[in-house]
């Protein structure tokens, strides 16, 4: 069996959990005023229990933090006054 880097982040997909593909650090700065958070159709069909594809996309949800780390950045941008753009999906 090859060995592992158990430092390495990993990441789970529906086949299971992978390392994580390396990000470029551009060394970009943010500063405050040129920058916002949007988020891009945050649906409850797929981050909620009660959603229709949670039997597909539950799993990965749950273990990748999805909607933790989405109210994560909503507290964030509010405590550090940035502004907060979300894109809803209307079907």
């Amino acid at each position: 069996m090859p060995e592992t880097n158990t430092t390495q982040q990993t990441i789970v997909y529906g086949s299971g959990r992978k390392p994580d593909a390396a990000v470029p650090r551009p060394g970009v700065k943010l500063r405050k005023g040129h920058v916002a958070i949007v988020v891009t159709d945050p649906q409850n069909d797929f981050l909620s229990p009660q959603g229709v594809t949670w039997g597909v996309v539950g799993q990965n949800v749950t273990e990748n933090r999805t909607v933790e780390n989405i109210g994560q950045l909503f507290s964030l941008a509010k405590q550090l006054d940035i502004p907060l753009f979300v894109s809803p999906h209307y079907y």
